[in-house]
């Protein structure tokens, strides 16, 4: 029996004008396979093979994951429908939306696990007569041999065409990175077949886990940083697993990052934050450096804010020394990310957070102690059109960001009443003065009874490009709090001021509140 939507042929037409990209799109029909995959708990290997026929224009996802009912794929079609399950998809455009993005038809085939009957359903608009007409569809049974899941996407818009080139250069190095820790850790495999309308040519592609970090590390940095990893890393809970895996790291040459995780068994939360140096002398001859910066953020094992696409060009350059910071967070239900999964809002628990950045600065302290005595305080660049210290960095990059981020530019965050001193911080952007020519700028100001403190950060500095794919993202929830520790961490003060601010064991507990507070009402209002 055929069944209704309340919705006209013409609102899944109007889905085409959605603003988005291939790869997110593509992105949406894996996650409903993973989804579907890890929510049964399937102990098979999930496989998906994705075609993109540009001859007969049309795409297909096929898996091998747990499938669906009759019931089940009946409410699949229904639009605007909430279903409990994995929330790697739970805020998602949906697989409708996606559908018809792309193009006209939509066909669906899915056999549940342990069952004997498949079942299709469809949506056809290329066939209708009146596009005003109540969107209709019908499950049925069908006699084709399949297990999961297949979706077919047919009458491909013309500007919705994937060519080769926009293939190899953006989807497939995207997906690489958003669904490593699947493909590396759980065994997901991910096949694309593309068939070319030129030349009718086939090509195949398999997505492999996207290596973040490759880099060697020369033997004089490695013998000064592992003494510093001696003189500085002290406290317990670093020694334990930190020191040796720091030291096994640079003795083999291998990417050199650190992990802070902290978990709460009750509510489950994880976050970790890595940083990465490096240092060496003279030209990379293998040119293993990566002009990559940021973090890489994860919600349920999928990349959603991705560190290591679109390189920052630095042009020609001899480095002698170099500091880099990279990391992954893994967010729990403090952040839920938004539709598009490429921004967060706050959760519910606002106030865990503001423990994890006290938490995660502590250490961060250690680290960047270890580190800003290993590189020293200044860096040479070739082509004499950079000049950068450790506190001050001018003209470091002159390239423009796409990132539309933008804070009231007169506006300044005082943080005072804090004993003998009052740091204050204010974010710039590309439209003031100067704020192209350096990411942090930190200056002493002396002056009695207060030490004075000014950090300025130029958000729109494209040094920071890599941490996002979009252009028009709010990144205060994510992004501030972690530029905040960084470039704390890497002024040149007293460090015992350096750990008051942070959170060390003796700060006591309303002085450190009240900073957090202030910190977490400037974020979020």
């Amino acid at each position: 029996m055929k069944k209704q939507m309340q919705t006209p042929y013409a609102s899944l037409l109007a889905k085409k004008n959605d603003p988005s990209k291939p790869y997110y799109m593509i992105s949406e029909l894996i996650d409903n396979s993973i989804a579907s995959w890890d929510d049964n708990k399937m102990k098979q290997s999930l496989k998906i093979e994705i075609l993109i026929d540009n001859v007969n224009k049309k795409i297909e996802l096929v898996d091998n994951a747990f499938g669906m009912s009759e019931d089940e794929l009946a409410n699949s079609i229904k639009l605007n429908l909430e279903t409990p399950g994995n929330k790697l998809n739970m805020f998602g455009v949906g697989m409708k939306n996606c559908a018809f993005w792309f193009g006209k038809d939509l066909t669906i085939i899915s056999k549940k696990n342990n069952s004997k009957i498949a079942y299709k359903t469809e949506i056809l608009i290329s066939k209708i007569s009146d596009i005003n007409d109540v969107v209709t569809w019908e499950v049925e049974k069908y006699k084709g041999d399949i297990t999961g899941t297949k979706i077919i996407i047919e009458n491909i818009y013309a500007e919705r065409i994937i060519q080769k080139s926009v293939l190899e250069k953006d989807i497939i190095p995207i997906l690489k990175s958003k669904y490593c820790k699947y493909i590396s850790e759980k065994g997901v495999g991910i096949d694309i077949k593309f068939v070319d309308a030129r030349s009718n040519q086939k090509f195949s592609y398999e997505i492999d886990s996207e290596a973040y970090i490759s880099q060697v590390i020369s033997e004089k940095f490695k013998i000064k940083f592992l003494e510093n990893v001696e003189n500085y890393i002290k406290k317990p809970k670093i020694l334990k697993g930190l020191k040796a895996k720091v030291i096994e790291k640079v003795e083999n040459n291998d990417p050199l990052d650190f992990e802070f995780v902290i978990q709460r068994f009750d509510n489950d939360i994880h976050f970790r934050f890595g940083i990465l140096s490096q240092g060496s002398v003279g030209q990379d001859e293998v040119k293993q450096f990566k002009k990559m910066y940021g973090l890489t953020t994860f919600q349920n094992g999928r990349a959603i804010n991705i560190n290591n696409v679109n390189a920052i060009e630095l042009g020609e350059y001899t480095r002698t020394n170099i500091k880099r910071v990279y990391g992954q967070v893994e967010l729990g239900h403090i952040f839920r990310p938004d539709n598009n999964k490429q921004a967060f809002n706050f959760g519910e628990n606002e106030e865990d957070f503001k423990e994890l950045i006290k938490d995660i600065g502590s250490d961060l302290l250690e680290l960047a102690n270890c580190v800003k005595v290993t590189i020293g305080n200044e860096m040479r660049i070739k082509n004499g059109n950079t000049k950068s210290t450790a506190n001050k960095i001018e003209k470091t990059l002159n390239h423009k960001t796409n990132l539309n981020f933008a804070i009231n530019n007169n506006e300044i965050v005082f943080i005072d009443n804090i004993k003998n001193f009052k740091i204050e911080i204010e974010e710039v952007t590309e439209s003031d003065k100067n704020a192209p020519y350096y990411f942090v700028r930190a200056e002493n100001k002396e002056f009695e009874p207060v030490r004075h403190i000014k950090i300025t950060f130029n958000i729109n500095h494209p040094i920071w490009k890599p941490l996002t794919l979009g252009n028009k993202i709010d990144l205060k929830e994510v992004l501030y709090p972690l530029i905040s520790v960084i470039g704390i961490s890497n002024l040149i003060f007293d460090d015992k001021l350096l750990q008051y601010i942070i959170g060390s064991k003796t700060t006591g507990k309303a002085d450190l509140e009240d900073v957090l507070n202030k910190i977490a009402r400037y974020l979020i209002k």
